[in-house]
């Protein structure tokens, strides 16, 4: 309520339009209506004189723009002479209500709340004809299920409102608030009836209906409580709609329409979601390689191929079918990356779908759990095999594998999963199977010659790959991340088509930290300014292992992702210059530089590396401070980092025009040039530094203050841009720092943000201060 109230008070400047306009965005269910009913009526109750009409309308599907006017010149209730012309002629033409909206809006001071927009086109006839014709003192909330509608809507996106799911604390208190009066609750039918609860998804509408629905179990025997939850959690979609239950059988008619309502295609991605368990954390990127693979995607070209994927990824979680996974933030954690799950309604949905029809389904996913085996023995399209399945090697070779496209393991590898028998097989993902040893695979390349995706991503024991491996082909995707494995195979430079290649890990090397992995907490600061503990700054940095690439790897054309390549070794220097022949490239992590290679990294042919975006590169210990200083860095780069022991920084990195991200980890601080050179990037939204200094002062200073005419503390009205789009820093150092800030910094902060500077923050007994100048 607070940040909604605070959002729907802050002003605009000439560029965000006319009027305020406040999306407020979520799940159906989550309580964002209820949210804005609460606001709205307490700005009717307790007006500030910011308003003198109060309007709430509903959207009308399919949308017309007439209704929707005549309905909100119906809720203004308005005075004489405007009421007169209503009933006289508002409804006698289309032109003549627009009309009169318009005249309201612009001679009076509206709250409007547009309740149920569902489409970017009907905010476009509204805001056209109607909220453009407003003044600076309307306010227009606008209520959307769809992210992508409230960005269109806002001004920007610091001014969308986004009600999330409760997390599982705040959902149980909820679930003990609403179970019903005179229903015993314990602990032990709290702790079985958690499951169900985990099916919500933290949304409060289902959260109620649950426990509407469980109440009267709660007082018959303890048998029959049991007997009927387990039926529940096995059929959830099943037993509520044969229970009446209207909360949910509302939320299932929705989720139908919402699915009839989607291309063939989009349906094929629904349903394949079905692969993955309840809870299963699902990586964007992941997930996308997959589709990929399988051939959703109907671009042309890797880069196209990619871009559409993620797409049909951003279309399901604009549906809401897939959701940003609720995780804390724990300690090993350097860089939190955001990780989906998908929604566990859609699940049940699914999985109910493929039980009820046997005909006309999308496509078909069988699963493995338990003691189950498959009635027909013919296994569909894709497999999943959970790590609770206890089937034997009999029962699973009895089974048809001849349309087998994609397995999945979780967790429970048996060597006789893969057969000769998947001639087809287009995805083995096989990602932190943690039994799997390296004679498992050999071959590989005979049995599933048409593999186009492989994941070994945390299958910890794979120290090696087999020289099978240079019979895939087909393969695109390659992702050995968290792995022993230090070095690729010779035959790997065959696979003309590869397009990604993951490998390494994000921990230290001996030769580039001789320290154990960095490991840091976290406080919010500014708009997003997050300082790292200086205590556990000691103990190392996010810098990477590497693979050794084998002479050749520049004939892999077709690749467009690659790292962490290791430099440092025999024939590193040959091995940095055959990437001036990887063309395609858009993304490259290289570690291991030092001062025996880095002829090499200069004679990479940055310039033919023209779709490159993203470049990460580490340096040695002991490596020549002036190392990286002289280096033509590509143009295009988004998004840099640079990490081991970087003393000096290169020497024309103001130049980066489109550089969005950068993260540095220096051995010494910032001099003033290296803050005014940073200050050009026109474009950094993001600057993360991590100080490791050598040398024998424990504290230090860092000005974020540009030297303008002598004076290091002001900026004149006609300087240019100083860290005009930075939202985003981040500090790790092992001693004490003072940091200040340019007043200009933070004039677009808002007051709370601003004050945030100002306080002192004690993190493990050492001291980070952050002053505003």
């Amino acid at each position: 309520m607070k940040e909604l109230d605070k959002l729907i008070g802050l002003p605009l400047d000439s560029s965000q339009g006319k009027s305020n306009v406040v999306p407020v965005c979520g799940d159906d269910g989550v309580g964002k209506s209820s949210l804005v009913r609460t606001v709205y009526n307490h700005y009717v109750a307790n007006n500030r004189g910011m308003f003198n009409m109060f309007v709430w309308v509903n959207v009308s599907h399919p949308f017309n723009l007439m209704a929707f006017s005549q309905s909100l010149l119906l809720d203004m209730h308005l005075e004489p002479p405007y009421s007169g012309r209503i009933y006289r002629d508002a409804f006698q033409a289309e032109y003549d209500a627009i009309k009169l909206c318009k005249e309201v809006l612009k001679e009076h001071q509206c709250l409007v709340v547009v309740a149920g927009l569902q489409s970017k086109n009907d905010w476009d006839m509204i805001n056209n004809e109607l909220v453009s014709a407003g003044t600076y003192a309307n306010c227009i909330i606008v209520i959307t299920t769809e992210e992508s509608v409230a960005t269109h809507c806002a001004a920007s996106s610091g001014r969308v409102c986004n009600v999330k799911p409760l997390d599982a604390a705040v959902a149980l208190d909820l679930f003990r608030k609403v179970f019903p009066f005179g229903s015993s609750l314990n602990e032990n039918m709290i702790e079985q009836a958690k499951p169900l609860l985990s099916k919500c998804d933290g949304v409060p509408k289902r959260i109620i209906a649950l426990a509407s629905y469980l109440g009267p179990l709660a007082n018959r025997p303890r048998e029959t409580q049991e007997r009927e939850r387990k039926r529940l959690n096995d059929n959830f979609k099943h037993e509520v709609t044969m229970a009446k239950c209207d909360n949910f059988l509302s939320i299932f008619t929705s989720i139908s329409s919402s699915f009839d309502a989607c291309p063939h295609l989009l349906k094929k991605c629904i349903f394949y979601l079905s692969i993955f368990p309840e809870n299963k954390m699902i990586r964007k990127r992941h997930l996308v390689r997959r589709w990929i693979a399988e051939g959703y995607s109907k671009g042309i070209g890797s880069c196209s191929l990619e871009n559409d994927a993620e797409k049909l990824f951003n279309k399901i979680a604009e549906l809401g079918m897939i959701q940003q996974a609720q995780q804390p933030i724990t300690e090993t954690d350097v860089i939190r990356k955001v990780s989906w799950q998908v929604n566990c309604l859609i699940l049940e949905y699914i999985i109910s779908w493929q039980t009820e029809e046997k005909v006309l389904l999308p496509l078909e996913v069988s699963v493995l759990e338990g003691k189950c085996s498959l009635t027909t023995g013919r296994v569909g399209q894709h497999l999943g095999i959970r790590k609770c399945w206890e089937g034997d090697e009999f029962m699973f070779n009895s089974m048809d594998f001849s349309r087998l496209r994609s397995l999945t393991v979780f967790e429970n590898w048996k060597p006789f999963f893969i057969s000769e028998k998947m001639r087809v097989l287009r995805v083995l993902d096989l990602e932190g199977t943690p039994n799997i040893k390296n004679g498992d695979l050999d071959q590989i390349g005979d049995m599933i010659p048409r593999l186009k995706f492989l994941s070994l991503r945390r299958c910890t024991p794979i120290s090696q790959l087999p020289d099978s491996m240079g019979e895939l082909r087909q393969l695109q995707t390659l992702d050995i991340r968290y792995t022993k494995i230090i070095t690729l195979p010779k035959s790997i430079i065959n696979l003309r088509k590869l397009q990604y290649i993951r490998a390494g890990e994000t921990t230290p090397g001996p030769e580039e930290m001789n320290e154990e992995p960095y490991r840091p907490r976290r406080t919010r600061i500014l708009h997003t300014l997050l300082s790292y503990s200086p205590k556990s700054s000691r103990r190392g940095s996010p810098t990477c292992h590497g693979i050794k690439a084998p002479k050749g790897i520049g004939r892999l054309t077709n690749l467009h992702t690659l790292g962490v390549v290791y430099a440092n070794i025999a024939g590193g220097e040959s091995i940095l210059r055959e990437l001036s022949y990887l063309t395609q490239l858009r993304k490259l992590i290289v570690s291991g530089i030092n001062g025996n290679n880095s002829w090499g990294l200069f004679n990479i042919s940055w310039h033919a590396l023209t779709n490159l975006t993203s470049l990460s590169m580490g340096l040695t210990k002991g490596s020549d401070k002036h190392l990286l200083q002289f280096l033509e860095l590509p143009e295009k780069l988004q998004r840099l980092k640079l990490y081991g022991h970087v003393a000096k920084l290169p020497k024309h990195i103001g130049r980066l025009d489109n550089l969005t991200k950068l993260t540095l980890q220096m051995t010494t601080l910032f001099t003033m040039e290296d803050i005014q050179e940073l200050g050009k990037l026109k474009r950094l939204h993001t600057l993360r530094l991590r100080f490791v200094v050598t040398d024998n002062d424990n504290s230090g200073e860092i000005k974020f203050c540009a030297k303008v005419d002598g004076s290091s503390t002001r900026v004149s009205s006609t300087a240019p841009a100083f860290f005009d789009e930075l939202n985003t820093l981040e500090i790790a150092c092992r001693s004490s720092i003072h940091v200040s800030f340019l007043d200009q910094m933070i004039k677009s902060r808002n007051s709370a943000q601003a004050s945030s500077l100002q306080k002192k923050t004690r993190l493990d007994g050492r001291q980070l201060k952050w002053v505003a100048r």
